[in-house]
C-alpha cells in the first residue's frame, strides 16, 4: 500500500498517467507535488483504491486476456461448429444457445434470448449463362441474399464502378438490361437502388479484386440481384468490347418469413445513476462461409470482454448491457427490432459501442457517428495506449451496421471496426472468410483494446456524453449525411 502524509486545505496531489500497454506489464511514474496551506493538522490519504481501479486493475485484465485461450476457443466454436450463423437457421440458433452458455458460466445477470420475426431467405441453384455468337458459357455465380427468383434472358450493360454518374451517362439506356458493376466505388445498395430506378431486369455486383471469389452481401427489394468474380466479369467486359452481348440468368431461391434471436447478457453497475453501456455487434454471418472476419471476431471479443468484467462489476459504476444481434447481414433486422421492443429502456443508455469487423489490423478505429461530445471524450484517452484512433472526419457517420437504429434514437454511437488490412487479407462477404484468416495476436490485441475502453467508459461513467440528441439534431445530421432518400425507400425514415 503506498501512502502519503499531506496537509488538508488546498493539498493537490499530481500524479502522472497511467502508462499501460496491451503486450507489457504495466509501468508508472509518481512525481508528486504537495501544496500544503497554514493548517498543521495533517491527512493520511491512501492510493490503494486509485491503485487497485488502475494499475492492479487493468493489468488483471490484461492478464487474464493473455493468459487464456478462451477468446480463440469461443471463436473456433462459433465458425466450425455453427458455421456461418446465417439468420433464422439452426446454425444461428446453435450459436445463440452456446453464446447464452458462455454468459451463465461467466455469473452475467439478465441472458435472454429475444426473438423477432424477420424476412429470411434460402438459397438455390444460380447459373449465369453467357451467349458469345454460336457459343456459351455459363458462369459461377452467386445469388445475393434477399434475392427474388428469375429466369430471364437479356442484353447487359456495363456501369462501372456504378456509381451516379455513372447511371447518369447511361441514361435510358440501362431500361430492359442486366447491369453489371463492381464492388469498389459506391456501396452495393446504391448501386442496387440505382439499377433498380433505371429500369434494369437484374443486377450483377462483381468482385473489384482477383482470386475468383464472388462477392455476397444482401439486396431488399424485387430486382434480382447475383455476385460475380472478378475474372468472370473481365470475361464479360471483353466480350462486350467486341458488341452486345447477351446473358441467361436463372436464380432458384426463397424469400420467406424466419424467426431470429439476439442474445442478451448484463454486468450491472454500481451507480443506478450512471445508467448504461450497450455493448454490441451482429453474430450472423452470410450463408457461404464461416463468417469469420464478419463478425465472428467481434462476437468472440465481444464474449471475452464480458467474460472480463464480469468479476469486476463492483468497479463499474454504469452498467454493461452486451446484445449480440442477429439478421445484421440481411438489413440490420437484430438491432432495429431490439431498437423497438426496448423503445422505453432507451433513455438510460449513455451510449452504443458497436463492433463490427474488428480484430483483422491495429490500431482500432473508433468512429464516433456524427457525435462530436463522443469524439471529444475519446480523446481524453491514452488512445495511444490503447491503440486505437478516432475516424470523426467526412464519411465517418454510416448507416449499414448495428449502431444505426440507436443513432437515429439519437443515442451517441461509436463503431469500432479494424484498421485497414494488409492487401489480399480482408475477405468478408466471400466464401474465402473463414476461421484460419484469423490472426491470434491481432484479435487478443483488439480484444485488449476493446475490454479495456469498455471497462474506462463504466468505470468513469460520469466523464460520458450526458445528453442524447434531439429529434430535430438527429434529422438534421440524417440529412446532412445523404442519408434521407434511403432511410424513406427502406421504410425506415423516422420522421
Amino acid at each position: 500500500m503506498l501512502v502519503l502524509k499531506i496537509f488538508r486545505s488546498s493539498a493537490v496531489v499530481y500524479l502522472s498517467r497511467l502508462k499501460c500497454y496491451n503486450q507489457k506489464l504495466f509501468s508508472l511514474t509518481w512525481p508528486i507535488r504537495v501544496m500544503a496551506s497554514s493548517q498543521v493538522r495533517p491527512i493520511w490519504v491512501t492510493l490503494e483504491g486509485m491503485l487497485k481501479d488502475t494499475l492492479d486493475l487493468e493489468r488483471e485484465i490484461l492478464g487474464n486476456l493473455w493468459d487464456s485461450n478462451e477468446l480463440w476457443d469461443n471463436l473456433t466454436y462459433l465458425c466450425d461448429t455453427c458455421n456461418s450463423r446465417f439468420a433464422g437457421t439452426p446454425d444461428e440458433r446453435r450459436a445463440g444457445d452456446f453464446m447464452m452458455s458462455r454468459f451463465q458460466a461467466y455469473g452475467m445477470q439478465q441472458i435472454a434470448a429475444e426473438p423477432f420475426e424477420m424476412r429470411g431467405w434460402e438459397r438455390g441453384d444460380c447459373v449465369l449463362t453467357l451467349h458469345e455468337g454460336e457459343r456459351k458459357v455459363n458462369l459461377p455465380c452467386l445469388a445475393l441474399p434477399g434475392s427474388f427468383a428469375c429466369d430471364l434472358e437479356a442484353e447487359i450493360i456495363d456501369a462501372g464502378q456504378g456509381t451516379p454518374e455513372d447511371f447518369q451517362r447511361l441514361g435510358a439506356s440501362v431500361a430492359g438490361k442486366i447491369v453489371l458493376t463492381s464492388s469498389d466505388g459506391p456501396g452495393r445498395g446504391e448501386k442496387y437502388s440505382a439499377a433498380l430506378a433505371a429500369g434494369a431486369v437484374a443486377f450483377i455486383f462483381s468482385n473489384a479484386q482477383p482470386g475468383l471469389l464472388a462477392p455476397t452481401g444482401s439486396v431488399g427489394k424485387e430486382l434480382p440481384a447475383i455476385g460475380l468474380a472478378y475474372e468472370y466479369a473481365a470475361r464479360i467486359k471483353r466480350t462486350l468490347r467486341g458488341g452486345p452481348a447477351r446473358v441467361h440468368l436463372t436464380i432458384h431461391a426463397t424469400v420467406l418469413q424466419v424467426t431470429a434471436r439476439n442474445i442478451v447478457g448484463e454486468i450491472p453497475g454500481t451507480d443506478p445513476q450512471a445508467g448504461w453501456i450497450l455493448a454490441g455487434g451482429h453474430y450472423d454471418g452470410h450463408d457461404i462461409c464461416q463468417g469469420a472476419q464478419d463478425n465472428g471476431a467481434s462476437t468472440a471479443i465481444l464474449i471475452e470482454a464480458a467474460r472480463i468484467l464480469s468479476p469486476l462489476r463492483s468497479h463499474l459504476k454504469a452498467g454493461i448491457r452486451f446484445v449480440l444481434f442477429s439478421g445484421e447481414e440481411l438489413g440490420l433486422y437484430g438491432s432495429y427490432a431490439y431498437a423497438r421492443a426496448h423503445a422505453h429502456e432507451l433513455d438510460p443508455i449513455r451510449l452504443v459501442f458497436n463492433a463490427d469487423v474488428a480484430g483483422l489490423a491495429m490500431p482500432l478505429v473508433l468512429r464516433t457517428q456524427a457525435s462530436p461530445a463522443l469524439a471529444a471524450y475519446f480523446r481524453t484517452q491514452p488512445l495511444a495506449e490503447l491503440d486505437a484512433v478516432v475516424n470523426d472526419g467526412p464519411g465517418s457517420f454510416i448507416m449499414n451496421s448495428d449502431h444505426f437504429p440507436f443513432n437515429l434514437a439519437g443515442i451517441p454511437a461509436v463503431w469500432a471496426l479494424t484498421s485497414h488490412p494488409t492487401p489480399g487479407t480482408s475477405w468478408g462477404h466471400t466464401a474465402a472468410d473463414t476461421l484460419d484468416k484469423i490472426e491470434p495476436r491481432i484479435l487478443k490485441q483488439t480484444a485488449a483494446t476493446v475490454t479495456r475502453l469498455l471497462y474506462r467508459m463504466a468505470a468513469n461513467a460520469q466523464e460520458l456524453p450526458r445528453q442524447h440528441q434531439t429529434a430535430a439534431e438527429v434529422q438534421h445530421a440524417l440529412t446532412e449525411a445523404g442519408f434521407e432518400q434511403a432511410l424513406r425507400s427502406s421504410g425506415r425514415w423516422p420522421f
